[in-house]
């Protein structure tokens, strides 16, 4: 490799070694850890949060490829377009796709509840 490639990536290596040492240093007492439903709702949340960004970064890609082979008349139509994908598949992604990823399996393949966001409760003193 050569060195100034040796020279941007030290930092980041660092940095990630030292995140793992710090990460398993927090989790030493041992004596409040949290259960493995707590857990494992906390990585779906990160998960979904996590594709949501990379599909939202993916539509606006796909903007910069259709609006660059397109001529230039045609750009404000192709973004309004993305923009109007990226809205529908989210209205029916709280419909209908998060009642299939974390409702009540069936079959243990897909949710069988949840949809239309039916089962989030907005606590107790929520106006809804």
């Amino acid at each position: 490799m050569h060195r100034r490639t040796v020279r941007k990536l030290a930092p980041i290596g660092l940095a990630l070694i030292l995140s793992v040492l710090i990460a398993g240093t927090a989790f030493a007492q041992g004596s409040d850890e949290p259960d493995t439903a707590t857990v494992a709702s906390a990585v779906d949340v990160i998960w979904v949060l996590v594709a949501a960004f990379l599909v939202f970064f993916m539509q606006a890609g796909f903007a910069m490829v259709e609006s660059g082979l397109s001529r230039a008349k045609n750009a404000a139509n192709l973004l309004m377009k993305n923009l109007m994908d990226f809205a529908v598949a989210t209205i029916l992604f709280a419909a209908i796709g998060y009642g299939l990823m974390f409702g009540a399996d069936r079959l243990g393949l897909f949710g069988g509840d949840g949809f239309m966001l039916s089962t989030i409760s907005m606590g107790e003193g929520a106006a809804f």
